[in-house]
């Protein structure tokens, strides 16, 4: 199919800038080019699991996965006072299944309005917090079957200037596996 549409397409663009198509060769595909096509077409219509954390705050924080920065969100704007979601895609954090961490650094609220009093971040402002593991199916770019992995809640026993809170969850559905830094070769070690 992908082939019959190519060879269209070529003979459109050559007749579209004035070519003789008397001399255009139909260009054969061998069967590495057939295979190779057939894949990506088969590929591109899969649906690909895919994870992320949602976090809804008024507070600025800073998010790392397996202590790699992976959003920082210093200065909330309207939006989030007002509490809208924001997502931390994870495709670049996990390498597959298994266990993984991620801590969040909470500071207070630099806008009077709505920092406490005293400045500092007190348990109430952590029970205001939404976060979520989702996980999704993406199809063709398009996002599909969001669901709820697993919902996080912070403790502190009191009011603190920031507060670091960690969680943990577990991936077991990923269909691939890929391989990180710690099977890497350090390049400073061969000799030049």
């Amino acid at each position: 199919m992908i082939r019959y549409f190519l060879i269209f397409l070529l003979v459109g663009i050559l007749s579209a800038c004035g070519q003789d198509l008397k001399n255009v060769v139909p260009v054969k595909m061998t069967s590495y080019d057939s295979l190779l096509l057939s894949q990506l077409e088969k590929n591109s219509k899969h649906k690909k699991i895919k994870y992320a954390l949602s976090t809804t705050s008024k507070l600025p924080y800073s998010l790392k996965i397996n202590d790699i920065l992976a959003e920082e969100n210093i200065a909330p704007n309207d939006d989030r006072v007002l509490n809208h979601f924001t997502w931390s895609y994870l495709d670049n954090y996990i390498l597959g299944n298994g266990n993984y961490k991620a801590k969040y650094t909470f500071q207070p609220h630099e806008d009077p309005e709505i920092a406490a009093e005293d400045g500092l971040i007190h348990q109430s402002d952590l029970d205001e917090l939404e976060i979520e593991l989702l996980r999704y199916e993406e199809y063709d770019g398009e996002i599909e079957n969001i669901t709820i992995h697993k919902k996080f809640t912070f403790a502190i026993p009191n009011p603190v200037s920031f507060t670091e809170q960690e969680i943990e969850f577990t991936i077991k559905d990923l269909p691939y596996k890929i391989k990180g830094w710690s099977e890497s070769q350090d390049l400073r070690d061969i000799d030049s």
